[in-house]
Protein backbone atom coordinates (compact mmCIF):
# COMPACT_ATOMS: atom_id res chain seq x y z
CA UNK A 1 0.00 0.00 0.00
CA UNK A 2 1.51 3.29 -1.32
CA UNK A 3 1.83 5.90 1.51
CA UNK A 4 -0.94 8.53 -0.01
CA UNK A 5 -3.03 5.66 -0.23
CA UNK A 6 -3.01 5.39 3.64
CA UNK A 7 -3.37 8.63 4.10
CA UNK A 8 -6.78 8.50 3.02
CA UNK A 9 -8.50 5.66 4.94
CA UNK A 10 -9.60 6.73 7.96
CA UNK A 11 -9.07 3.54 10.49
CA UNK A 12 -6.03 1.70 10.50
CA UNK A 13 -6.42 -1.90 12.72
CA UNK A 14 -3.51 -3.58 14.12
CA UNK A 15 -4.87 -7.47 14.57
CA UNK A 16 -3.50 -9.66 17.84
CA UNK A 17 -2.98 -13.73 16.98
CA UNK A 18 -6.70 -14.24 18.65
CA UNK A 19 -8.42 -12.42 15.26
CA UNK A 20 -7.36 -15.14 13.25
CA UNK A 21 -7.54 -18.33 15.87
CA UNK A 22 -10.80 -17.59 16.96
CA UNK A 23 -13.11 -17.79 13.98
CA UNK A 24 -12.03 -21.35 13.61
CA UNK A 25 -11.20 -23.13 17.15
CA UNK A 26 -14.68 -23.06 19.37
CA UNK A 27 -16.74 -25.50 18.74
CA UNK A 28 -20.71 -25.90 20.00
CA UNK A 29 -20.44 -29.45 21.37
CA UNK A 30 -18.27 -28.14 24.84
CA UNK A 31 -20.78 -26.58 26.97
CA UNK A 32 -18.24 -25.73 29.59
CA UNK A 33 -18.15 -22.32 30.77
CA UNK A 34 -14.62 -21.50 29.16
CA UNK A 35 -15.86 -22.68 26.19
CA UNK A 36 -18.81 -20.12 26.47
CA UNK A 37 -16.55 -17.36 27.05
CA UNK A 38 -14.88 -18.81 24.15
CA UNK A 39 -17.63 -18.22 22.11
CA UNK A 40 -18.83 -14.80 22.98
CA UNK A 41 -15.25 -14.25 21.69
CA UNK A 42 -15.64 -15.83 18.79
CA UNK A 43 -18.74 -13.42 18.12
CA UNK A 44 -17.11 -10.18 19.00
CA UNK A 45 -14.59 -11.39 16.12
CA UNK A 46 -16.61 -11.90 13.69
CA UNK A 47 -18.23 -8.53 14.35
CA UNK A 48 -14.89 -7.14 13.50
CA UNK A 49 -14.10 -9.06 10.22
CA UNK A 50 -17.54 -8.22 8.68
CA UNK A 51 -17.58 -4.49 10.11
CA UNK A 52 -13.72 -4.49 8.79
CA UNK A 53 -14.56 -6.34 5.36
CA UNK A 54 -16.95 -3.76 4.78
CA UNK A 55 -14.97 -0.86 5.68
CA UNK A 56 -11.85 -2.23 3.38
CA UNK A 57 -14.36 -2.86 0.74
CA UNK A 58 -15.09 1.08 1.11
CA UNK A 59 -11.63 2.28 1.19
CA UNK A 60 -12.23 3.31 5.07
CA UNK A 61 -9.74 1.21 6.61
CA UNK A 62 -6.66 -1.09 6.59
CA UNK A 63 -5.48 -4.08 8.21
CA UNK A 64 -2.28 -4.44 9.12
CA UNK A 65 -0.03 -7.52 10.42
CA UNK A 66 2.51 -6.59 12.79
CA UNK A 67 5.88 -8.81 12.33
CA UNK A 68 5.16 -10.22 16.00
CA UNK A 69 1.83 -11.80 15.18
CA UNK A 70 2.66 -12.80 11.60
CA UNK A 71 6.00 -14.96 13.56
CA UNK A 72 3.52 -16.19 16.09
CA UNK A 73 1.12 -17.33 13.70
CA UNK A 74 3.76 -18.93 12.00
CA UNK A 75 5.04 -20.40 15.28
CA UNK A 76 1.76 -21.97 15.88
CA UNK A 77 1.00 -22.95 12.73
CA UNK A 78 2.84 -26.36 13.44
CA UNK A 79 -0.19 -27.44 15.90
CA UNK A 80 -3.26 -25.86 13.96
CA UNK A 81 -6.24 -28.01 12.70
CA UNK A 82 -6.58 -27.75 9.18
CA UNK A 83 -9.76 -25.95 9.66
CA UNK A 84 -7.64 -23.37 11.64
CA UNK A 85 -4.97 -23.12 9.14
CA UNK A 86 -7.64 -22.88 6.49
CA UNK A 87 -9.12 -19.61 8.08
CA UNK A 88 -6.44 -17.96 9.02
CA UNK A 89 -4.99 -18.66 5.00
CA UNK A 90 -8.28 -16.94 3.87
CA UNK A 91 -8.36 -14.07 6.20
CA UNK A 92 -4.53 -13.25 5.71
CA UNK A 93 -5.22 -12.56 1.73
Amino acid sequence: MENNELNQVTRIYFTDTNCFRYPANITNEDQTKEMELRRQHKKAVKRFWDKAAGEIAAKESVIMINSEVAQELKIQSHTLTKKETKVIQMLQR
